[in-house]
């Protein structure tokens, strides 16, 4: 700090002072006695020079509204909010909706209020007063005051005013509201009168305390000079990226791709992390014929095959390609147990599936069943075949012919064979009650669609209730 100087005064042992005063400099002011100082005061180290010369301060973040309009209560003992609807003055402090004080700067703000209450009732009614912050009251924030009554004609009135400090972060808002026990209270305003000037209804100040003070610290961060900024993450690009826009740095890290460097996404850590461990021949992976399979190149499992060389024919048809080869009768089902035991009731005892398009223009069905005398030797015992789409008796065509076992004789079993030929549409055999395909009857037909799903279907019936009848054997072949 330079030697004390001094400013239009006499003092023979300082050196004058001329041009701007600097941070640095101390400022006496002497008290003179008969051209004699008697006194010296320090009272300063700098002075504020309008002409942008030597020293200066920053004057940080403030506001004052007021209001110039009436605010009566709306309801009895309900919260509602002051409005501010006029700006006096404003650096980083504004209202937005009329009642919120917003600061846009991070720091420590005191907050003072002075509120022109009238009360037009005979009695005294009481106002309570108290603070929001982001949309939330403030503990510890309310305070009570009475209003007094109106008085020889004239309203009574209050002016209550005191102060907050805050304790804010670039964005906070903050309110004032206000509720009484009558809307006979009102913020009130009154207009300019002889002597005095108006009153306004509402009046706050906010000044700052302590933070970064408007105009100093960091001016601007990656070309953005907002006083408030804020930082977020994003995917877009094609590699690390910061995008800076407004008062906003986005981070972005993309999605790690062939054509994209960035993070790895969850799935391809899976895939990543469950990636095949080094290969060792007979150990994690095996040989073929004692050759390993690491490596380039063919191994060699079998020479080509030639049908009649290397693979063989069944009945001269070549076991190489696709298709089936035809080597006898499909067995399309068989049973070899006792089905449903059947009364007096027709009764499904079997049934065999013949899928759809099992059946060509030119084919055989063979069916053969063996009856079966369970119990009884009353009555006779009925054996007959029906065809259905589906495995139940409701719609079933039946083959018309009824395979008989008389009762009270030696008949406990009979072997029955029928031979069907398939013209696509038409199954085609005789109308005969012998049990063997070795003799003479009437042709006869059942309708048979091969396209979809079929059922033959071996039914017994008892005639007397005192016999049960079955079916043990069953045998369907198809030639295609």
């Amino acid at each position: 700090m330079s030697a004390p100087k001094w400013w239009g005064d006499w003092r023979p042992t300082l050196t004058p002072h001329t041009g701007n005063l600097q941070p640095t400099d101390l400022i006496e002011c002497t008290m003179m006695s008969g051209g004699v100082p008697t006194n010296t005061v320090i009272t300063g180290q700098q002075i504020i020079d309008g002409t942008g010369g030597g020293g200066g301060g920053a004057a940080g973040y403030y506001a004052q509204y007021q209001d110039d309009i009436s605010q009566p209560l709306g309801a009895v003992n309900i919260g509602q909010p002051v409005k501010f609807r006029t700006m006096d003055y404003s650096n980083g402090v504004s209202v937005v909706s009329d009642t919120r004080i917003t600061i846009a700067n991070t720091g420590i703000y005191n907050l003072q209020f002075s509120f022109q209450y009238q009360n037009t009732s005979s009695q005294e009614h009481d106002v309570t007063i108290w603070l929001r912050k982001n949309g939330s009251d403030v503990a510890g924030s309310a305070g009570f005051v009475a209003v007094v009554s109106s008085h020889g004609g004239t309203p009574g009135h209050c002016l209550p005013s005191w102060n907050y400090l805050l304790d804010a972060v670039g964005g906070d808002f903050y309110e004032l509201y206000w509720s009484a026990t009558s809307t006979q209270v009102t913020l009130h305003y009154y207009p300019g009168s002889l002597p005095p000037p108006s009153a306004a209804s509402a009046i706050f100040t906010v000044t700052q305390q302590a933070g970064i003070i408007a105009g100093t610290g960091m001016t601007a961060l990656n070309g953005l000079s907002a006083d408030v900024q804020t930082i977020s993450t994003g995917t877009t690009g094609s590699d690390f990226n910061v995008v800076s826009s407004g008062s906003n740095h986005e981070f972005n890290i993309p999605t790690a791709s062939a054509t994209t460097r960035g993070a790895l996404s969850s799935a391809n850590w899976t895939t990543f992390n469950s990636k095949q461990a080094a290969l060792v021949s007979g150990t994690n992976i095996k040989t073929v014929n004692s050759t390993s399979l690491l490596g380039s190149g063919d191994v060699a499992v079998q020479p080509t095959l030639v049908s009649g060389t290397n693979i063989k024919t069944v009945n001269g048809n070549s076991l190489l390609g696709s298709g089936d080869v035809s080597i006898g009768p499909k067995l399309l089902g068989f049973r070899g147990i006792l089905g449903t035991a059947a009364g007096t009731s027709i009764t499904i005892c079997h049934s065999i599936l013949i899928p759809a398009n099992t059946l060509t223009t030119n084919s055989i069905l063979q069916l053969i069943f063996r009856m079966y005398r369970v119990s009884g030797n009353v009555g006779q015992l009925y054996g007959r075949i029906y065809f259905n789409t589906t495995n139940s008796l409701t719609g079933a065509s039946l083959f018309n012919t009824t395979f008989t076992m008389s009762g009270g004789s030696t008949q406990y079993m009979g072997y029955v064979e029928r031979n069907f030929a398939y013209n696509g549409t038409t199954l085609t055999s005789y109308s005969n009650a012998a049990f063997s395909d070795y003799t003479t009857g009437v042709a006869l037909t059942v309708a048979l669609n091969r396209t979809v799903d079929n059922y033959v279907l071996f039914t017994m019936q008892a005639q007397n209730v005192a016999d049960t009848a079955n079916i043990d054997l069953v045998k369907v072949f198809a030639y295609v």
